[in-house]
């Protein structure tokens, strides 16, 4: 669970782009239920979790950020996690991926410590918690990570998601070569462009000259 929570999950979230497209058509119960069975069926292990040990919810905290609030199943080892929270602004140039872990103060005491992990892979830690009711935590997780996200700096490439029917000529998939078409409105000559393939999940850039999506030659 730590690999799935701590390296796949993060990684999955800051780098790819799927987890975005697949949190949005499925919905965080099957997205990370999926995600997660995939990895025990590729290790030919039994699955311990259910579908209802996962949950989730999607909302705005103001109108330039959107929280997606996932709920994984009860950790029972530190530093498995409670929820992870993953913040973004809504054209998803800037996107932030947080944990809340289950940690033990010096006296035995159940902590949860609110933390971070970065798209270079490195992990903040931004102090520990004693629990206290559900609605009282997350009030305070939310107001702790937005004030984080906020003073974050470092912005994305912008990233075209999926297959749009009434989007503009694309580029073809260099994975599978499935015709890709995207709206690519707001994008400027010259912009650097991550395309991200609905059928292989491959994730590439690409440069947006002239009016059309160009890979380096």
């Amino acid at each position: 669970m730590y690999e799935f929570e701590h390296r796949l999950l993060p990684r999955w979230i800051l780098t790819s782009g799927a987890f975005y497209n697949d949190l949005m058509k499925n919905g965080a119960k099957q997205t990370l239920y999926g995600a997660l069975k995939s990895v025990y069926d590729n290790r030919n292990e039994e699955m311990p979790y259910k579908l209802e040990d996962f949950n989730g919810m999607n909302f705005y905290t103001d109108e330039s950020t959107i929280v997606a609030m996932m709920k994984l199943p009860d950790p029972t080892e530190v530093p498995q996690c409670y929820r992870m929270y993953m913040y973004y602004d809504p054209e998803i140039k800037k996107i932030a991926c947080y944990t809340v872990e289950k940690g033990v103060d010096i006296d035995g005491t159940e902590l949860r410590f609110l933390c971070e992990w970065d798209q270079d892979g490195n992990h903040k830690n931004y102090g520990g918690f004693h629990l206290i009711n559900m609605t009282q935590m997350v009030s305070q997780e939310i107001r702790i990570f937005q004030n984080y996200f906020r003073n974050t700096t470092r912005t994305r490439v912008p990233m075209l998601l999926g297959v749009s029917e009434d989007g503009n000529e694309g580029i073809k998939c260099s994975h599978c070569n499935l015709d890709l078409k995207f709206d690519l409105s707001g994008l400027k000559d010259g912009d650097d462009v991550m395309i991200h393939c609905p059928k292989c999940f491959r994730v590439e850039t690409v440069k947006y000259e002239n009016g059309a999506l160009k890979r380096s030659e």
